[in-house]
């Protein structure tokens, strides 16, 4: 009998599913029914046994709009209401469940015979018991954020002149090397000697303690593969190419990478008079689309993620407040330069309490983690895990969230953390879902399992629904698929990186954009859309 755990939340309950094979495999067959069943219900105890009969995609009738079997009758919730509980989970809203069994408190047991999955649910545990004590901030920085300062940070035109002289040039030269930076205070050193200018290091050490804003630090493989973080922290090699994290005979890391923790930056805006203002937007948005939807017309302009159902229920059973903080994670790579090898890779955390003409510019996009290249990270939830675990720890501080204070209100409140989207380009995707690709035979992120075509003797596949003039390629030889077809979710007809379809649904479900369910105070997203 084989037995694979895992973790998860579906609406506001956290459920330990048990999935219970009972004949002797090396891997786990078929997902078509636990997916159907996951997806579909808010159960939470359950125990699933294997159909004795698979879904074959070849046998699929795509141009009759087939529906497999084990798929049949499963409807998802109807998410047009606000009031209907199965839009957003009115389980165990006091906290409690009705189970005899706790499952947080149920031992995780690797019995899958995958080590990545047993990884990905240590990095999960490793968020569930996040505390701001356990992570990387420093004391003394855990005390500034426990304690906002409670007045606007203000200068002194005349006593304070060397410091704002020194501040407006660093931000000048913000994309200008550091020497460009050192020579222009040197020239300004020469002219006036009375002034006391600072060197590249002080001014960033003063910026920092001014704004409360400090990197950090941690060690990563010298080709990109994993960050020594979270459960990779027992290691002295890299788990993917065996390289050793310290150089020869040293306790030297030979790579690190930065993570900018999101809390002080948050607390940085609300402080300011204006973006404070403009932060309110999200909660003076939803409330006037609120009662667009009780009047007699309806919600007429849908122009925002503020008119989702998910995000207006939320906003309608108290689960989303005024003063919380609404976040969307991006994840992408990037080229320094033009004419070199510099590739790397960030995630950034765009504030969606601002209006959308403000939040997706630079100055208020919040940068969280950058990952040196050339190479692409290999396991992403091992780069990612320094800020997960920042936002996880900020949601269990007393209270329950990040204390602030408003400079436009001028109070002082609690302000909880909320992920509502994971995002990134199709590339980047595959290192958030775990899936094969856009370019893969069955590249569907929504697991609608349509199969694509290559051209012969080319391996992209591309979602042609149609089937070309003259065309015999083993493999894509299917009818045209009908456009009106809505397909139903289907594990088996899905396939990963590797081209195991049996493993599909475990990798999403252990993939790095599975970890964001661990770190919200409110999971708005459902497994079925969390990836898209």
């Amino acid at each position: 009998m084989q037995h694979f755990g895992f973790r998860g939340y579906l609406s506001r309950s956290q459920h330990q599913c048990l999935i219970t094979l009972p004949k002797e495999r090396d891997q786990i067959s078929t997902f078509s029914e636990i997916i159907s069943y996951v997806l579909f219900t808010n159960a939470h105890n359950f125990t699933f046994y294997e159909q004795s009969t698979t879904t074959n995609v070849d046998s699929v009738d795509y141009a009759a709009g087939a529906v497999p079997e084990t798929l049949q009758g499963r409807q998802r919730a109807d998410p047009g209401s606000l009031s209907d509980s199965s839009v957003v989970g009115n389980d165990h809203a006091n906290g409690n469940s009705n189970d005899e069994d706790d499952p947080d408190e149920q031992p995780y047991v690797n019995s899958a015979g995958v080590d990545e999955i047993h990884i990905a649910q240590l990095f999960i545990d490793a968020l569930c018991n996040a505390s701001i004590h356990n992570g990387d901030i420093s004391p003394d920085d855990v005390d500034l954020l426990l304690n906002p300062a409670e007045n606007p940070l203000e200068f002194d035109e005349h006593e304070d002149k060397d410091l704002l002289l020194c501040l407006r040039l660093f931000i000048a030269h913000t994309l200008a090397p550091r020497q460009t930076y050192m020579d222009t205070v040197n020239a300004i050193q020469i002219a006036h000697p009375e002034n006391n200018t600072l060197s590249y290091d002080q001014v960033k050490r003063r910026v920092a303690n001014l704004t409360g804003v400090k990197p950090i630090k941690d060690d990563m493989c010298i080709n990109s593969c994993m960050a020594f973080t979270g459960p990779y922290l027992e290691k002295d090699a890299c788990y993917r190419c065996g390289e050793p994290w310290f150089e020869p005979g040293t306790r030297k890391a030979r790579q690190k990478f930065f993570s900018i923790p999101l809390a002080p930056q948050v607390q940085a805006l609300r402080r300011h008079d204006k973006t404070a203002r403009d932060m309110q937007y999200f909660w003076q948005r939803t409330q006037e689309l609120l009662r667009e939807h009780d009047g007699p017309d309806g919600i007429q302009v849908l122009n925002d993620i503020c008119c989702g159902t998910d995000v207006l229920a939320a906003v309608h059973n108290g689960d989303i407040g005024e003063h919380d903080t609404i976040l969307m994670m991006s994840f992408d790579g990037a080229q320094i330069y033009r004419n070199k090898t510099s590739d790397c890779w960030i995630y950034i955390w765009i504030i969606v309490n601002l209006s959308p003409d403000r939040r997706y510019k630079k100055k208020y996009v919040i940068p969280s983690g950058i990952i040196p290249g050339p190479n692409k990270p290999k396991i992403v939830e091992s780069f990612l895990f320094p800020g997960l675990h920042h936002i996880a720890a900020v949601n269990k501080l007393p209270g329950g969230g990040l204390p602030v204070w408003d400079a436009n209100l001028d109070a002082k409140y609690i302000s909880r953390f909320y992920v509502i989207l994971a995002t990134a380009d199709g590339p980047g995707m595959v290192y958030l879902n775990g899936l094969v690709g856009h370019s893969g035979k069955i590249g569907c992120r929504l697991w609608c399992g349509l199969v694509g075509r290559h051209k012969p003797g080319k391996p992209t596949y591309y979602p042609a629904l149609n089937k070309p003039e003259n065309y015999d390629v083993e493999g894509c030889n299917h009818p045209d698929v009908p456009v009106h077809i809505v397909h139903p979710i289907n594990a088996d007809r899905v396939t990963t990186k590797s081209g195991d379809a049996k493993l599909a649904f475990v990798n999403q479900v252990y993939s790095p954009a599975f970890l964001l369910v661990h770190i919200s105070a409110f999971q708005i997203c459902s497994l079925a859309t969390l990836c898209i």
